[in-house]
């Protein structure tokens, strides 16, 4: 006779473990979208735009008009 071994786990566990392995995954996508902004920041610089101008391009880009 097999048993699963997940049946030992209640379903509130359950619950639990599945959200925190989604918020790990948000943060992990952040992270990602941070490196990828620097990337695209770093290759406008080298294609001879400012830094600044770089980095409003960028934003622009990523919808972050908040500029108050």
């Amino acid at each position: 006779m097999i048993i699963d071994p997940m049946l030992r786990f209640s379903k509130s566990w359950s619950r639990m473990l599945a959200q925190g392995v989604i918020a790990g995954a948000a943060i992990i996508a952040l992270a990602a979208l941070n490196v990828l902004a620097a990337a695209l920041v770093a290759a406008l610089i080298e294609a001879g735009i400012d830094t600044g101008w770089a980095a409003l391009i960028i934003d622009a880009l990523f919808g972050g008009w908040h500029l108050s």
